[in-house]
């Protein structure tokens, strides 16, 4: 942490970020701030504009660049965070990030959240805690997609919110997956996708995939598939069919999944209207019918968890000081 010369600015690290979230301590008061936040989401609580988003061919890389603030609130805030897939071939981060947390009734820049993309992988990773925790069936056994840093992220989370679940893990780099489920005694490796989707009550994806990987013809059960890795335009995990075979679909926000994120395929496709559409807020606090079989949740990302994600990181930051 170090002061701006000349200002009140305070800048921490991504060092500094990490040491104060000890997820062991902080998992369910930060779970609860994040629920509140899709809340007052839906509930036209937050003002939010629209993302702004660049995507780097040759890099293979993409920049996303969310803003907004709580009407009633005393902040707000301007996340950037980007993802350059080949960075790993160079031994460098695959992303990198901050969050801009400004005064409300100032506009002055109060701090700098210089956490390398961590936050915004914490918080995506909560909201498929968040949304999981609405199935309405027991939940046995977790798949996840992917061997990245949210893959990573999840598997400690879940750990922590469904401590007797199994986990199953897929991965095209065997390898990463195997490395990833060594960690922890109740996880294990699926050779395909197909054996880890027909296998779970819960499959979670991470990917940057740009092509469907989760196809109808692999489920076969009571399933809830939370999306994560489709959050722009030309990235895409599941199959458009799912949607229209799900009996519920689950995004963060309406108007957003109209433009980007799996649920934009199923939707200009005709597979399925606007109104089958349901935001998370208003299930968090209504629930799912336990007549659901098939269930999708599609996240692409919005403000209020960055808003929500700053405000709590400060406090915890300020207890380390």
């Amino acid at each position: 942490m170090f002061k701006v010369p000349g200002s009140m600015k305070t800048v921490y690290s991504a060092q500094q970020i990490k040491k104060a979230i000890n997820l062991k301590q902080n998992w369910q008061t930060l779970l609860k701030s994040q629920q509140q936040a899709f809340i007052d989401f839906s509930k036209g609580l937050v003002q939010v504009p629209p993302p702004l988003q660049m995507h780097f061919e040759k890099a293979r890389g993409d920049c996303h660049v969310k803003a907004g603030f709580k009407k009633d609130g005393d902040i707000f805030a301007v996340k950037i965070a980007t993802g350059f897939y080949q960075n790993t071939l160079k031994n460098l981060p695959a992303g990198d990030g901050a969050i801009l947390v400004f005064c409300q009734q100032t506009g002055l820049l109060k701090a700098i959240l210089c956490d390398g993309g961590y936050l915004t992988t914490l918080r995506t990773a909560i909201a498929a805690c968040i949304a999981a925790k609405t199935t309405p069936w027991k939940i046995q056994r977790i798949g996840i997609v992917g061997t990245g840093q949210l893959a990573a992220q999840l598997l400690e989370l879940f750990h922590l919110c469904n401590p007797h679940a199994a986990f199953k893990l897929w991965g095209r780099s065997f390898e990463k997956a195997k490395n990833l489920a060594s960690a922890y005694t109740n996880a294990d490796v699926n050779e395909s996708i197909e054996e880890l989707v027909s296998n779970c009550d819960l499959i979670i994806t991470t990917t940057a995939n740009s092509s469907p990987i989760i196809n109808l013809n692999y489920v076969h059960q009571k399933t809830h598939i939370i999306a994560l890795g489709a959050d722009e335009l030309g990235k895409q995990e599941c199959d458009p069919k799912l949607f229209q075979h799900a009996d519920v679909v689950i995004v963060d926000s309406k108007k957003q999944a109209q433009f980007f994120g799996d649920t934009f395929y199923a939707l200009q496709s005709g597979l399925i209207s606007y109104d089958k559409l349901q935001e998370l807020g208003p299930i968090i606090e209504t629930g799912i019918s336990r007549d659901a079989k098939v269930i999708i949740s599609d996240f692409t990302g919005i403000a209020a968890q960055d808003i929500a994600i700053a405000e709590s990181t400060l406090k915890l930051l300020k207890k380390e000081q």
